[in-house]
């Protein structure tokens, strides 16, 4: 799905996207790297819709795109079981005790044991981890087109890091398009994913996440990634 090219500058001096020509892969997982304040966080806001950019518009309607942001303010006193329920009913008219029930059935033992633990718990009493982890897994339930993650494994454990990956990789089997930003490139290697590479505003590298390691004749991803970054000119 080309998108087209992407400009955009909070002002006259700095382009931060730059002809950005994003092509999304609709059977693999689209995932967006690059170094921090490489424009991936704007790239997100604009394919979403939520920055308007000269001369492009969102591939769907907002209503079809769910946009996970890394900082979204929730109300601490909020407790666990009724932020699955604020975003279970937002899109749905069914009772909610059968929305529980649907939902606590799709995790995994471990995970229904922190589910327990967290429902009665509010937000604020929670670690950033537990919060991210249940409104990920969440939101996860929504029936949307586009589904876009902002770095969603920041702060995660790794059982937890594992799960959310699972349920991220598990949406394109509802034939959803994702689109997903990340620093941790080994949590993708066992994914299919499609790699775009975000660089002073361009996209420098779209291709598999294999094909772009094995380039470098390593399986070390953050090698790879740092091979790459030498051969690109500067600013």
């Amino acid at each position: 799905m080309q998108l087209g090219t992407i400009d955009y500058s909070y002002d006259e001096k700095r382009m931060i996207l730059d002809k950005a020509d994003l092509d999304l892969d609709p059977e693999r997982l689209n995932v967006v790297i690059g170094l921090n304040g490489s424009g991936k966080s704007t790239l997100f806001d604009v394919v979403a819709g939520a920055l308007p950019a000269d001369g492009f518009h969102p591939p769907f309607e907002r209503a079809e795109i769910l946009y996970q942001l890394q900082q979204a303010p929730l109300p601490p006193m909020l407790k666990g079981k009724d932020l699955v329920r604020l975003i279970l009913k937002s899109d749905r008219t069914e009772p909610f005790r059968s929305l529980w029930d649907t939902y606590v059935a799709s995790l995994r033992e471990q995970e229904r044991s922190r589910l327990e633990r967290l429902q009665d718990l509010r937000l604020g009493q929670m670690s950033a981890g537990e919060k991210r982890w249940l409104v990920i897994r969440t939101v996860c339930h929504l029936d949307r087109t586009l589904y876009i993650f902002d770095e969603p494994t920041v702060g995660l454990d790794p059982e937890s890091r594992r799960f959310v990956v699972e349920a991220i990789g598990a949406l394109l089997d509802r034939q959803k398009i994702v689109l997903l930003s990340t620093h941790i490139l080994h949590e993708v290697a066992h994914l299919p994913c499609k790699m775009h590479f975000l660089h002073h505003g361009k996209i420098v590298y779209s291709g598999s996440y294999h094909a772009f390691v094995a380039r470098y004749e390593t399986d070390n991803p953050d090698i790879a990634f740092e091979r790459f970054l030498s051969e690109q000119p500067t600013a």
